[in-house]
């Protein structure tokens, strides 16, 4: 019994190590494409701010109102998307993740993910994203297991010393 909970335990490691690494292998891929639709997002902001500012000013001070709240709406859009774009494609290679995770718009990476078309990841980079990801998990899952660990080893030390008749 005991080796076959060994094999499942290397093969669920390796199982978990192997996702890991395809996940994080893809990372640069997703932030490239995430920027693309992103950058889509602030053409389209730019041009409804465009459209905004270029209506005529009309004599009715409700429509005013309703005027310069959305020109006032699509600076502040403009301004988001401009700062997020620029946060990310300026970051370098090992902290654009992290700074995608700040900056990201969550609309926005949803709708990338539904879209996401895989990479095959050929740089040093996501090679080195590939193998941390392999050592996260495998790390995650060790600790993860080690609780089950220890608590086997305390019945089998419980199990011996209540074999062992007293003298």
């Amino acid at each position: 019994m005991s080796w076959i909970v060994r094999k499942i335990d290397m093969l669920t490691g390796a199982v978990l190590a192997s996702a890991a690494g395809m996940a994080l292998s893809q990372t640069r891929a997703f932030i490239t494409q995430y920027l693309q639709r992103l950058g889509g997002h602030l053409d389209e902001a730019r041009l409804s701010l465009d459209r905004a500012l270029g209506l005529a000013d009309p004599g009715n001070a409700g429509a005013r109102m309703v005027i310069e709240g959305l020109r006032l709406q699509g600076q502040a859009r403009l301004a988001e998307l401009e700062s997020a774009y620029r946060a990310i494609a300026t970051a370098d290679v090992w902290t654009q993740p992290l700074v995608f995770l700040r900056h990201a718009d969550w609309s926005i990476a949803e709708a990338t993910a539904r879209a996401f078309e895989p990479a095959l990841p050929l740089s040093t980079e996501s090679l080195v994203f590939t193998l941390s990801g392999v050592v996260l998990a495998l790390v995650v899952y060790e600790i993860l297991k080690a609780p089950f660990a220890l608590a086997g080893r305390g019945d089998r030390r419980r199990r011996k010393v209540s074999s062992h008749p007293t003298a």
